[in-house]
């Protein structure tokens, strides 16, 4: 009775909003999001969405899947995928697919992303290819169905001994979405940009904060932690301020595997919930400095 008008609300709300706004390039990741998504200077699989300079650090090829829902509501799902193929000489690829949102609305993207590691300075490239499609009939009638491409940018490396500063440009070619003629109106894809330093007193423990701008709206401050009890348990905790909200984590570190989980809760809102998985499988390369497998 409810389903119609409480889906239409949702969307509208999400539409509407930064917080669910298109193509928003939201960190992605369980560990991320434990740490307040403080992301720009964490080297893991997904990096491959939140800063592709330091996927050179990875050595190993490996793949990774993310699922979250935000406040339980199904229309607010979002899955993403990746892989990384390094390599000792030429540097390392990757792969990422992500999609946000259900049959009446939803974002998807394609990722392609190379990364290497020069002098102690990691950068690198990210061409996203998107798709936005939204269907507000109840047939199934009338799709509309909106491609583009944007491109982005990451860089990090070890200022001093124990502190790494990284930084991330998302949509730097300020990409146009859509052009509404009757309107005389351009719809830009969001241009973000995030830094942040990270710092490792001990090699237990890191400590995080990172600022996060969008050209079109108020800058985003955040700080994250991560603790290990052991070697193969973390604790994460963090906060934001745009919008204001807490996050707590946990994660299983395994030498071949990782499983993490994250949730955040706004005050109005709720909670949401985060988890990631990710495979190590080892080299393929030797490294033909060594004449050994690089790792």
């Amino acid at each position: 009775m409810f389903k119609k008008p409480f889906l239409t609300l949702a969307l509208l709300f999400y539409f509407s909003t930064k917080f669910f706004a298109a193509n928003e390039n939201f960190p992605i990741g369980a560990r991320s999001w434990g740490m307040g998504n403080t992301s720009v200077t964490l080297s893991d699989e997904w990096a491959a969405f939140n800063n592709i300079g330091t996927t050179a650090d990875l050595t190993q090829i490996s793949g990774a899947y993310f699922y979250e829902n935000r406040f339980g509501l199904p229309e607010l799902t979002t899955q993403a995928s990746a892989f990384i193929f390094p390599h000792p000489l030429l540097g390392n690829f990757s792969l990422s697919y992500q999609r946000f949102g259900d049959k009446r609305y939803n974002d998807q993207k394609i990722g392609i992303g190379y990364a290497r590691n020069v002098a102690g300075i990691r950068f690198g490239f990210v061409a996203d290819f998107l798709q936005t499609n939204v269907n507000l009939s109840e047939q199934g009638e009338g799709m509309q169905t909106k491609n583009s491409t944007v491109f982005e940018f990451g860089i990090s490396t070890v200022f001093i001994k124990k502190i790494i500063v990284g930084a991330q440009v998302y949509n730097f070619s300020q990409t146009k979405l859509a052009y509404y003629e009757t309107l005389n109106l351009n719809e830009y894809i969001p241009t973000i940009i995030r830094s942040g330093v990270a710092y490792t007193p001990i090699d237990k423990l890191i400590i995080s904060v990172e600022a996060e701008k969008d050209l079109d709206h108020p800058s985003n401050y955040k700080a994250g932690i991560e603790y290990k009890i052991i070697s193969a348990l973390a604790l994460r905790t963090g906060i934001s301020t745009q919008p204001e909200m807490g996050y707590y984590g946990i994660g299983i570190i395994l030498k071949m595997f990782q499983l993490d989980y994250a949730l955040n809760v706004h005050d109005k809102l709720g909670i949401s919930h985060h988890a990631s998985v990710s495979l190590r499988f080892g080299t393929l390369f030797q490294d033909k400095k060594t004449g050994g497998e690089h790792e």
